[in-house]
């Protein structure tokens, strides 16, 4: 096996004449980073230049575990979580769920769900969406198409998360999920991305599939809510499974659940109301307890605009400063913490408040985010930027550093 130091000084096709020619007809070797690193350079060239070569390549990942990564140098198709992806706006928040993962298992048994005069009800609620649109790739890529979405990072809709499900339940509900996320990437490679979900009332169980999660190169970052038993990222599981994920080099976005409240039990106020302030609850929870600061170059993205924290700033920020048991954690002023730290999609459903968001906020950590396929999403996204003076080409460049490409 030659060592990285002689391809280094070669010209790429120089370099990739050399790799086939010592591999001849062998399938699968075992490589250096260095040479790893040399060899997709090459892989680019390959491409560009029309070359068909296909080898598998082992690396080393951070947890120190090998993993196969296949090289195709010939089209599109690269290492599953590599570059190949079409260019152009990028979808973070979209909803989909696997076909055979329709029911999700409860503390009692399991709520199924069901299609009723053509829409999706979820036990006796309407979902307003047509059951299809889930699952359905050609549905799923003709929406992306007539809004001008190059790529969807999909994601499970956040009454999958199977909270209150016994753990050995939930665990395989969850892994079935993502599996299933997993092969819907695979459909489109070139399109689609997957943020696995975890089973987040056992702890031990959501490290051990986020950590299987992070070996599939598909998969680029989780999905959370923003309360698991009224706590946030002050506290276990989300504390935790934050600082593993960004030991992990993943990303993480933060969906609201509806969760009951007083008040909200009327004219949809449980999604209107409750949505934006479950969302602002975890946002408090990551910047107040520190942990904010504490992980540099942290990849949290807060849905849906990052609920109404963005309003509150200036409260919280006098809170800071006037009260000790709020500064006790938060070295910074919350606002500053937060247009450091914290990522949000364009999803605002106003020009005004989206302006307003990049204001405190900063352009360089939003990106786009549809809510597809559900009554409460944005079904353009790209024109709802555009609308709001926001660069889309500045959001695209976003998704791809937040999805850690």
């Amino acid at each position: 096996m030659p060592q990285h130091e002689h391809y280094r000084n070669l010209s790429l096709p120089e370099a990739v004449r050399r790799f086939a020619e010592h591999h001849h007809q062998q399938e699968t070797r075992h490589i250096s980073a260095d040479e790893y690193d040399i060899l997709m350079d090459a892989a680019d060239w390959m491409e560009s230049n029309g070359c068909g070569r296909r080898v598998t390549i082992w690396t080393i990942r951070s947890s120190g575990r090998r993993r196969a990564r296949p090289l195709t140098c010939a089209g599109l198709r690269r290492p599953s979580g590599g570059r190949a992806m079409r260019s152009g706006p990028i979808d973070i928040h979209a909803h989909v769920l696997p076909e055979n993962c329709l029911a999700i298992p409860t503390a009692t048994g399991e709520l199924q769900l069901r299609e009723v005069n053509g829409e999706l009800h979820l036990g006796n609620l309407s979902l307003s969406i047509r059951t299809v649109t889930m699952y359905d790739m050609d549905m799923i890529l003709e929406d992306m198409d007539t809004y001008s979405l190059a790529v969807r990072a999909m994601s499970p809709p956040p009454f999958t998360f199977a909270l209150d499900a016994p753990a050995d339940r939930a665990a395989a509900f969850v892994a079935s999920v993502n599996d299933g996320l997993v092969a819907m990437c695979e459909q489109a490679p070139d399109r689609l991305r997957g943020l696995g979900s975890l089973p987040l009332a056992d702890l031990d169980a959501a490290m051990a599939e986020l950590r299987r999660l992070a070996d599939i190169d598909w998969i680029r970052g989780v999905t959370v809510p923003p309360l698991v038993g009224g706590v946030s990222f002050e506290a276990e599981p989300l504390g935790p499974v934050l600082r593993e994920a960004h030991r992990l080099g993943m990303c993480m976005i933060v969906h609201p659940m509806q969760l009951p409240g007083p008040g909200l039990g009327h004219h949809y106020l449980i999604n209107l109301l409750g949505n934006p302030t479950e969302s602002a609850a975890a946002i408090g929870g990551v910047i107040l307890s520190g942990l904010a600061d504490e992980l540099d170059g942290l990849r949290l993205a807060f849905l849906h605009g990052a609920g109404c924290a963005p309003g509150i700033l200036g409260r919280w920020d006098h809170g800071w400063g006037a009260r000790p048991d709020v500064s006790a954690d938060c070295v910074r002023r919350p606002s500053e913490v937060f247009r450091d730290r914290i990522w949000a999609d364009n999803l605002t459903h106003s020009a005004d408040h989206l302006r307003f968001l990049a204001s405190v906020a900063g352009a360089e950590r939003l990106v786009l985010g549809s809510d597809y396929p559900f009554d409460m999403a944005a079904k353009d996204p790209v024109g709802a930027a555009e609308a709001a003076g926001l660069e889309v080409e500045q959001l695209t460049r976003n998704a791809l550093r937040f999805l850690g490409y």
